[in-house]
């Protein structure tokens, strides 16, 4: 005896088979109907669809995700430079952004700290493309005009944020809250021509400390001065950099100084016209000050750093107030000048070859 089930999805249809002995058929009706609506109810309630935020792995062409991780960046679409703004009001991945935003036509949007240098914007661009239709030109003038005062120019995009991050990335079992920074650069072939002293182009820190401060969407005053970043040195040696400040207890003998470890790449061996693949595992601290933190640097695929004493945490912020404030870009000291490629980036719980 065959049942005909439908759960609410036109495109699916179940059947239950009913079988037995002679002695089934003559069951009381209520008992089969029954019987039925034991066997159907787990079908039905497997089979539910529920509406999530953007969660999509966006797998590159050189690679194959053989396990689903957790998606915590991004959550509405800006991670792959599809949508323009990339930084504005409303639900947004990037909730903060140094210099101008440029549409593909050449228009500027300002919108948070657009700073007072126009030659300095965050592009839609078409011209290189690792996903999708457009990435993140990040675009420095030829001009030696500070974009914020200062002897620096920078155009950097933050996440700052982590209120609609999982709980299992909030509150760790250890307390630690851990991520995989991935993102895909593209640098030109004069990019270590155009190298002026020093250039960020990752950074994670603390949502308070520092002197970068605005006010977010909670009323809150925030910042997001850079704790540990991947760095090009004035060497060239692009290393990881751990500030000082967060490092030791005595902090004011510490300000502006760094601890730090090389790759092994620099502007001038990094690979150019092509896209680089760099992911960046960072594991907070457990306390202030407290050197137990993590951070790990693949290049291409190839893990070329691996640190267990990094100092990250919280400083300043309520025990509520967690996660990091990450942001990429390119910043630097005023003499920098060119373009840098960035598309693909996310953030997940585990790791993106």
């Amino acid at each position: 005896m065959f049942f005909k089930v439908l759960d609410g999805n036109p495109y699916k249809v179940s059947y239950v088979l009913i079988q037995g002995t002679s002695a089934m058929n003559h069951l009381p009706q209520s008992f089969v109907v029954a019987l039925v609506l034991l066997l159907v109810l787990p079908i039905t309630a497997s089979n539910k669809v529920f509406s999530v935020q953007n969660t999509t792995i966006r797998t590159p062409s050189n690679g194959e995700i053989r396990w689903r991780p957790v998606i915590y960046f991004p959550l509405y679409g800006e991670g792959d430079f599809e949508l323009f703004p990339f930084c504005a009001s409303g639900p947004q991945d990037w909730d903060w952004a140094n210099g101008y935003q440029m549409d593909t036509d050449g228009n500027l949007f300002g919108y948070s700290d657009s700073g007072n240098n126009p030659d300095a914007y965050i592009r839609q661009s078409t011209e290189h493309a690792q996903h999708g239709k457009y990435s993140a030109e990040f675009h420095l003038g030829t001009g030696t005009e500070p974009t914020h005062g200062g002897n620096t120019k920078h155009c950097k995009l933050y996440e700052a944020d982590q209120r609609e991050y999982p709980d299992s990335y909030l509150h760790p079992q250890d307390g630690q809250p851990a991520a995989y920074y991935s993102a895909w650069f593209w640098f030109p072939s004069n990019f270590e021509d155009t190298l002026g002293n020093w250039r960020l182009i990752m950074q994670w820190a603390d949502k308070q400390g520092g002197n970068h401060h605005w006010i977010s969407a909670d009323g809150v005053s925030r910042s997001c001065f850079p704790t540990v970043a991947l760095t090009f040195g004035p060497s060239g040696s692009l290393r990881l950099c751990n500030n000082n400040f967060y490092r030791y207890e005595n902090p004011e003998d510490f300000r502006g100084k760094y601890t730090v470890w090389n790759t092994g790449y620099t502007a001038s061996s990094i690979p150019k016209n092509q896209w680089v693949h760099i992911v960046v595992f960072v594991k907070m601290s457990s306390g202030s000050r407290v050197l137990d933190g993590r951070a790990t640097v693949w290049i291409n695929g190839e893990e070329v750093l691996s640190i267990t004493d990094i100092g990250l945490w919280n400083y300043w912020t309520e025990p509520k107030d967690v996660g990091l404030c990450w942001g990429i870009g390119n910043y630097g000291d005023k003499l920098n000048t060119g373009s840098t490629w960035i598309d693909n980036v996310q953030v997940t719980d585990k790791y993106i070859p």
